[in-house]
C-alpha cells in the first residue's frame, strides 16, 4: 500500500507539473501572462482600466483622422477658389480704361467658366460628406452647379448690370450686392437648408421666397402676407395655408442650415474643435471692404457681373468705371477673406493633430503600463520553463521507478 500511495503522490506533483509547464508554455509563445483577467489577480481591474482608456483614446485618434483628412481636402478647395479669386481680382484692372472689345469678352467668358468651377468647388465631398453643407453632409449646398448661370442670383445680376448707364452705377450695384445676399428660393443658387435661417413665428410678415423651420419641415413661402395669430406654424407636406401666408414643403429638417454651428470633432472629454466650413456664409472670419459678408458670395457676384459684361459699356463713362472698380473691390474682399479662412482653418488643423499628438504619446505610455501588468518577463519565463520541464521528467522518472519497486515487491 506504501509503494501504491508514494506512486499517487509523485503522480500527482505530476499532473501540476505539467499544467505549470502548459501555462508556461502559453507565455512563451504569446508573451502574455494568460489569455483571461483570471491569471491576473488582483491586477485585473487595472487592466480593465488601462484598456477602457487605450480604446477611448483609440476613439478620439479615429474620429480626429477623419477630420484632418476632410480639412486638408478642405484646404486643396479652398486653394483652387482662392487662385480663381486671385486671377479675377488682378485681371479686372485690364477692363480700365480704353478696352479692347476681345478683351472683354474673353473675360466674360472665362468669367462664366469660373462661376460654374466655384460652384462646383463647394460641392466637393469627402467620403461621402459634403464638406461645405453643414450638418445636412448628404446633400449638396449648391443643389445645381452646372447651371448656376441660369440661377435667379446670376439671371439677376446680368440683367442688372445689362441695366448699366452712365449715372447709374450705385444702383446697379446696390441690386447686384442684394441679389447675391439673397437667400429667396428661386435667387439663390443654395440649398433651402443652407438658406433656411428662421422658424415659424406667429403674425410675422413672410415675403414670397422666405424659407422657415417648422415642424420638422422646411417651408418655403409661395404667397407673401402675415402669418397666424396662434398655432404652431405649418406642419405636413403640400400646400399649406397659414394666417395670410401660403406655404409649400421643400424638405425635411430639424434645424435652420442658415444659422447653425459649424461642424466640430470630439477630440477629447469635452473639448470639441469647430472646422466646419459654409458654402454661403463664412467660418471664423468677418469679410470688410466692399463686401455682402461672405467671402463666396463676393466671388460670385464678382463672376456673375464679369460675365455679364459686353463691349459696348465701355462707352457708357463713369459708370462703366464705377461698376468695374467696385467689382474689384468685392473681388479683392473675398481674396482677403479667403486668406483669413484658410489662415483660421490652418491654426484648426494645428490644433487637431496637437490633440491627435497627445493621444498617442498617452496611449504608448497605457500600452506600456498594460505590457508591465499583462505581459511576463520573457527571460525569467524561459528558465522556468525549463526548469518546470525537468522537474516534470525526473517526476515521470521517478513514477517509473515507484512502479518497478511496487511491482517487486508484490512478485
Amino acid at each position: 500500500m506504501n509503494g501504491i500511495s508514494l506512486t499517487g503522490r509523485i503522480d500527482q506533483n505530476a499532473s501540476i507539473l505539467r499544467e505549470r509547464l502548459t501555462l508556461l508554455g502559453e507565455q512563451v509563445s504569446t508573451g502574455r501572462k494568460g489569455s483571461s483577467y483570471a491569471v491576473l489577480d488582483t491586477d485585473a481591474p487595472k487592466s480593465m482600466d488601462l484598456r477602457g482608456e487605450i480604446t477611448r483614446r483609440g476613439a478620439y485618434q479615429s474620429a480626429i483622422s477623419q477630420t484632418l483628412s476632410k480639412i486638408q481636402v478642405t484646404q486643396d478647395v479652398l486653394d483652387r477658389i482662392a487662385a480663381i479669386a486671385d486671377k479675377f481680382a488682378a485681371d479686372t484692372a485690364s477692363l480700365m480704361g480704353a478696352t479692347k472689345p476681345e478683351a472683354i469678352q474673353v473675360q466674360a467668358g472665362q468669367a462664366r467658366a469660373a462661376l460654374k468651377e466655384v460652384a462646383n468647388l463647394l460641392n466637393e465631398k469627402f467620403n461621402g460628406d459634403f464638406l461645405f453643407g453643414g450638418s445636412n453632409a448628404h446633400q449638396p449646398p449648391i443643389p445645381d452647379p452646372d447651371n448656376i448661370l441660369t440661377s435667379g442670383m446670376a439671371t439677376g445680376i446680368a440683367t442688372a448690370v445689362a441695366s448699366l448707364t452712365p449715372t447709374n452705377a450705385a444702383t446697379v450695384l446696390a441690386n447686384t450686392k442684394a441679389l447675391a445676399q439673397s437667400d429667396a428660393y428661386g435667387t439663390t443658387p443654395f440649398s433651402p437648408f443652407l438658406s433656411t435661417k428662421s422658424s415659424w413665428t406667429t403674425s410675422t410678415t413672410f415675403a414670397v421666397g422666405d424659407m422657415i423651420l417648422s415642424n420638422g419641415n422646411i417651408y418655403r413661402a409661395t404667397v407673401a402676407g402675415t402669418s397666424a395669430t396662434t398655432g404652431g406654424g405649418p406642419t405636413g407636406v403640400g400646400t399649406i395655408t397659414d394666417g395670410g401666408v401660403t406655404w409649400v414643403d421643400v424638405q425635411p429638417g430639424n434645424i435652420a442650415g442658415g444659422i447653425e454651428g459649424r461642424r466640430n470633432v470630439l477630440s477629447g472629454d469635452g473639448q470639441r474643435i469647430d472646422y466646419g466650413l459654409f458654402a454661403n456664409r463664412n467660418g471664423s472670419v468677418i469679410s470688410s471692404g466692399e463686401t455682402t459678408g461672405s467671402w463666396a458670395r463676393d466671388l460670385m457676384r464678382g463672376l456673375a457681373s464679369i460675365a455679364a459684361l459686353t463691349p459696348g459699356q465701355t462707352q457708357l463713362g463713369q459708370g462703366y468705371t464705377d461698376l468695374v472698380t467696385t467689382v474689384q473691390q468685392g473681388l479683392k474682399s473675398a481674396v482677403n477673406a479667403l486668406a483669413l479662412e484658410r489662415g483660421s482653418l490652418g491654426v484648426v488643423e494645428e490644433s487637431i493633430q496637437s490633440k491627435s499628438d497627445l493621444h498617442e504619446r498617452v496611449t504608448l505610455t497605457l500600452t506600456l503600463q498594460v505590457s508591465d501588468v499583462e505581459e511576463v518577463d520573457m527571460a525569467k519565463t524561459i528558465t522556468s520553463f525549463q526548469a518546470t520541464q525537468t522537474q516534470l521528467e525526473a517526476s515521470y522518472r521517478a513514477i517509473a521507478i515507484a512502479q518497478q519497486l511496487s511491482l517487486t515487491r508484490f512478485l
